[in-house]
């Protein structure tokens, strides 16, 4: 069965100034935001923060174990924030168009230029890592279809693509930092909670399926000439 014209996909090259406009703006974004933009770390920091590190001396005999720095709490933050800034465009564009394949990854791509500039590109694999979830979620967009009419398929995406990003990062994190961390609740909690965002946000942004607009059937007839 032939799809409505108003739902074939544009291409890439024909929405690549929407997809750049936007990236640049999340971009800045990030920027005024960088106090909480996990991309920022380096992976033996994220290892290191995802562990727990305790104090194994200098504390007198019985005084209780001291954590090393807070970061723990300050990732948690940043990957919540992370997580918000980079997936709120994308699910704007995908309630308006089906997004053509490489849209995500292109997004992504520039998205990671800013923190990588900010730290001199130390960090590369983790900015590789959103790369591959970029194009993890273009992967999802080809699949699953999501749209502002199949409310189903776009509040998936937004969870599944969540989880896919914040798994690749902790991975790739561990495969380069020297290991996994040490607390297994956190290493294998973290990307679920980061796809319950990403489920809120589809949610917040798709509450209800949007009705297909008709299209004139002047219009049709131009497209298919």
């Amino acid at each position: 069965m032939e799809r409505h014209p108003s739902r074939r996909p544009p291409s890439l090259a024909r929405l690549l100034p929407a997809l750049l406009g936007l990236a640049f703006a999340t971009t800045l974004v990030s920027l005024f935001l960088s106090y909480g933009d996990a991309s920022q770390y380096r992976p033996e920091g994220i290892v290191r923060a995802l562990s727990m590190l305790q104090n194994a001396g200098g504390a007198p005999r019985g005084a209780a174990r001291v954590a090393v720095g807070p970061g723990t709490e300050q990732l948690a933050v940043a990957m919540v924030v992370t997580n918000v800034v980079m997936l709120s465009p994308v699910l704007f564009l995908l309630r308006r168009w089906l997004l053509p394949f490489g849209s995500v990854t292109v997004m992504y791509t520039i998205m990671a230029l800013m923190p990588g500039a900010q730290t001199a590109f130390r960090n590369l694999p983790i900015l590789l890592s959103f790369v591959a979830a970029g194009l993890v979620s273009d992967l999802l967009i080809r699949r699953l279809r999501p749209s502002g009419e199949r409310r189903a398929a776009y509040w998936a995406f937004a969870g599944l693509s969540a989880f896919a990003t914040w798994s690749l990062y902790i991975g790739i994190a561990s495969a380069t930092g020297g290991g996994l961390p040490a607390v297994p609740e956190l290493w294998t909690g973290a990307p679920v909670v980061a796809g319950l965002i990403g489920l809120a946000l589809g949610t917040l942004f798709l509450p209800n399926a949007v009705a297909a607009e008709p299209v004139p059937p002047n219009a049709a007839d131009a497209e298919q000439a």
